[in-house]
């Protein structure tokens, strides 16, 4: 019943789903290899964005990748509609827009296999990353006029 409420309420509020620089594939990628892992390249790799809205996110990525995987899991079957006639107005072959609960996916309940070598990402990630450099930035600012002054 719950489940039903909150999926209703994303259907009924549509969001917007932009591409977001700090989740760019091409970006991830580099912090990968800098932090000493060896991911898929981006020119081969398989991504799952969790929480995707309409895929707008995605479509910029498989666009630039046209032999890399994209998935897109949303609760909001009107997102997911939407995004679907986009991919197909485009003509993007490799991004699959999933209806459904990531939570049921994460519990092995969902549609989508696990991939050996993949990427996942997500909005509210990216929006944490975000937030996290955000705050870097204001304690360096604060740090610098605090730590500078002489009383």
């Amino acid at each position: 019943m719950q489940e039903n409420n909150i999926k209703d309420t994303y259907d009924s509020v549509p969001y917007t789903s932009n591409p977001f620089a700090i989740s760019s594939i091409f970006r991830l990628e580099a912090i990968a290899k800098m932090s000493g892992f060896e991911p898929a390249p981006h020119e081969k790799c398989c991504v799952l964005e969790l929480g995707c809205s309409f895929g707008g996110n995605l479509m910029m990525s498989a666009l630039r990748c046209p032999d890399s995987e994209f998935i897109g899991i949303d609760l909001s079957s009107e997102q997911i509609e939407r995004g679907s006639k986009i991919v197909e107005q485009m003509g993007i072959k490799n991004l699959k827009l999933i209806q459904g609960d990531i939570s049921q996916i994460a519990t092995g309940g969902g549609a989508v296999e696990k991939p050996t070598k993949s990427l996942i990402i997500s909005s509210f990630m990216a929006f944490i990353a975000g937030c996290l450099i955000l705050s870097k930035m204001l304690f360096l600012k604060w740090a610098k006029t605090t730590l500078a002054r002489t009383d």
